[in-house]
């Protein structure tokens, strides 16, 4: 076998590998520039979960984390135990985020064809907001590889009855949920599925036993930590259930999930999903009984994919009620399944109508198709860049006064903070406590802890600024930092505590 043949029968694997380095090194490209970005109290609550995983000797004053999931901070604290930092934290984030992208590609793979996965595997390494969360410090890309690969393994094992395949789908739902607590619809989706698929004949088969049996050992031991901790195996998961509420500047509801399709996809992703999905729903929709009676099995992952696309939104609007487009990452792997379907379609209608009636037209369609996921990819990658670039700044005055904080402060000296104070604890490693807009509680704790600083931080409104300032008998600023070039705009002022 000559060279030329060896690359064609390879060249599945060898695209494979392209995507994947093409998108290591864009994600790796935003890391290296951005990685001293401030944090997010989203990341600082992480961090500083992680930080008291590790050392045992920081704890959240505000109480928020112990109902956030354990599983990565867990596994982040163990890279700060390592001896690793913050910017090894968001480079383990990078490495997921690719994983992912080859688990799509598998996924789209077994549920259609190598052609599909390639495509799947192209339009999330391109997506902006998966690049976008892929330098931060969030759940989302871990919860996502844990979905995918549940995902994954279900079809395989829908497909072969591979017992070590059902196995491996319980291990990773349980991941998905340990993660992020959401992914608890993966279970819904996959019960109902298999219910349309086999009816009652799925409780005889004894690879759902051995997938039930998987998810519970797996998720037992953070059900046994959550009842030694807390008394109740499942804290978190209570706690958290239900606290979603709508918040100024969000949208919020089901709807407002939907609406993230577009404002995520773009407009030339959209027509293309549309195209797919409305070609399966036809398919689907004309071949439901044939389906059901199990005449027909060819469009059973279409089946699979659908309730994937609806069941996220669905499920984030009645358990975070508030929209944040990160949260909908799992629904657009069966957005890009559709997609990829609609450009396979385009593709087989030009190669039936034109390509077979001329040589010259042989590759026209692959042509087109590589040119649309250019065009896709250009227009992802500018919003990534707008994205990432705008937000590069917010809250680096947060990150300066941290350090600061850091540099001036001893191990066991402690501060309070108006608010934010996770995220001054998590840059400075030190012990904070919070207040508001609630003097007497400032007083209770000034009292109680004795801090060595007090920080008043503009970021919100929730600070007693006034009654700060008027006491400079008690607080001595030490340090200032602006919110504008120009300082002339204070953000974050720390005072000494005399």
């Amino acid at each position: 076998m000559g060279m030329k043949e060896k690359l064609w029968q390879n060249r599945h694997l060898i695209l494979l590998l392209l995507i994947l380095v093409f998108a290591f090194f864009v994600r790796f490209d935003y890391l290296t520039e951005y990685s001293d970005q401030g944090l997010w109290y989203d990341e600082g609550e992480y961090l500083l979960r992680a930080e008291s995983i590790a050392f045992d000797d920081l704890e959240d004053p505000e109480g928020v984390a112990e109902r956030r999931p354990v599983l990565m901070p867990a596994i982040w604290g163990s890279i700060l135990f390592l001896g690793g930092g913050e910017y090894s934290i968001k480079f383990f984030q990078v490495l997921i985020s690719v994983l992912t992208i080859l688990f799509v590609y598998l996924l789209g793979k077994e549920a259609h064809s190598k052609n599909l996965g390639l495509i799947m595997a192209a339009l999330l390494a391109i997506s902006w907001i998966h690049i976008f969360f892929s330098i931060r410090i969030v759940l989302d890309e871990a919860a996502l590889l844990f979905s995918v690969m549940a995902m994954y393994f279900f079809v395989r094992c829908c497909k072969n009855s591979n017992w070590k395949d059902s196995v491996l789908a319980g291990v990773f739902t349980a991941l998905a949920v340990m993660s992020f607590y959401i992914p608890l619809y993966l279970i819904p989706l996959f019960l109902v599925y298999l219910f349309f698929t086999k009816k009652f004949d799925m409780f005889k088969d004894k690879n759902f036993w051995y997938g039930v049996l998987a998810f519970v050992l797996a998720l037992a031991p953070w059900l046994l930590w959550s009842y030694i901790v807390h008394g109740d195996p499942l804290f978190g998961l209570i706690q958290y259930h239900g606290t979603g509420q709508i918040e100024e500047g969000y949208d919020f509801g089901i709807l407002g999930f939907f609406k993230v399709f577009p404002a995520v996809a773009l407009t030339g992703m959209m027509i293309f999903f549309l195209i797919g999905l409305i070609k399966s729903l036809i398919d689907v929709g004309l071949s439901l009984d044939l389906i059901w009676n199990r005449k027909t099995k060819k469009l059973d992952f279409d089946v699979l994919f659908l309730g994937w696309l609806l069941i996220v939104p669905i499920a984030l609007g009645i358990e975070i009620v508030h929209v944040e487009q990160r949260y909908m990452f799992p629904a657009f792997i069966a957005l890009f399944y559709f997609l990829g379907k609609g450009l396979l379609w385009l593709k087989d209608v030009i190669d039936k109508n034109i390509a077979e009636k001329s040589k010259e037209a042989k590759y026209l369609s692959v042509i087109l198709i590589i040119l649309l996921l250019a065009y896709f990819a250009f227009a992802q990658l500018s919003y990534a860049e707008a994205a990432i670039g705008g937000s590069s700044s917010s809250f680096q005055q947060q990150r300066e006064a941290g350090d600061w904080l850091s540099e001036n402060m001893e191990l066991e000296d402690n501060f309070v903070a108006c608010s934010y104070v996770v995220v001054y604890q998590a840059y400075a490693e030190r012990q904070g406590y919070a207040f508001g807009m609630d003097v007497s509680l400032m007083d209770e704790v000034i009292e109680k802890y004795d801090p060595k600083y007090l920080v008043a931080d503009a970021f919100t409104s929730d600070c007693a600024f006034e009654e700060i300032v008027s006491r400079g008998d008690q607080f001595v600023q030490k340090a200032i930092f602006y919110y504008d070039e120009a300082e002339t705009q204070p953000i974050v002022v720390i005072y000494e505590v005399v």
